[in-house]
């Protein structure tokens, strides 16, 4: 009967416990928190996408520069 009343009265595997809480608490606001930012990420880069124009890879440069030189 000791030896019970021994066992229920240790507490050294509550902190194990408590640390595993907490260590399930910083995952989870981690993964919230990447997840929205992932998601307003994209966000972003879809309105960047809809202001470059998508032929930007052909873009060519101009046949011929003028450049003129004294008094017009």
């Amino acid at each position: 009967m000791l030896k019970i009343k021994s066992l229920l009265a240790d507490e050294s595997g509550a902190t194990a416990v408590e640390y595993g809480l907490i260590i399930a608490l910083v995952a989870a606001i981690s993964m919230t928190t990447i997840k929205t930012l992932g998601q307003n990420l994209a966000t972003h880069w879809q309105a960047v996408e809809k202001v470059i124009p998508a032929d930007v890879g052909s873009i060519t440069a101009p046949t011929a520069i003028t450049v003129t030189t004294g008094n017009p």
